[in-house]
């Protein structure tokens, strides 16, 4: 029943890791945080398409195999980025004004705001809406800088 929300969760966050790559490949991580809106509005449209599956998955998974998927999600997503990261800053590739603890915390919390939205069942339209002042609140580039 939620195996399609965890399948669309682990796609795009490959195919996000993987777009990182061929950007700082190309010499293009500048644009990695220039269009955060447009990536984040792309995110949640693809999540919507499972969002019922997704509800259940954040909301209704204790006991079973997946009562653990925000904490892992949030580990996964939180470490892969910041060792991405910190090796960009090791190339002078940007700067991260964020401790390791700093940058753990705010992750969570991002993700965590993005959740509840289908926790809450929001519509697309609305979802779109509150994402961009999520967006707008985290503010990535004011502590990250390519």
């Amino acid at each position: 029943m939620v195996k399609p929300a965890v399948d669309i969760f682990k796609t795009l966050s490959d195919e996000t890791f993987e777009t990182y790559k061929y950007r700082e490949k190309n010499h293009k991580l500048n644009e990695t945080w220039r269009n955060n809106s447009g990536n984040i509005k792309a995110w949640v449209t693809r999540l919507y398409r499972e969002k019922e599956a997704i509800r259940i998955l954040l909301s209704k998974s204790d006991g079973t195999m997946y009562s653990n998927f925000i904490h892992d999600f949030i580990e996964e997503n939180f470490k892969g980025s910041y060792k991405l990261m910190k090796d960009w800053e090791q190339k002078d590739m940007c700067t991260i004004d964020l401790t390791y603890e700093e940058y753990h915390i705010l992750v969570t919390c991002y993700w965590t705001a993005l959740f509840e939205m289908f926790i809450h069942d929001f519509t697309l339209e609305h979802a779109l809406v509150f994402a961009l002042k999520i967006d707008r609140l985290f503010a990535w580039r004011e502590f990250i800088k390519f």
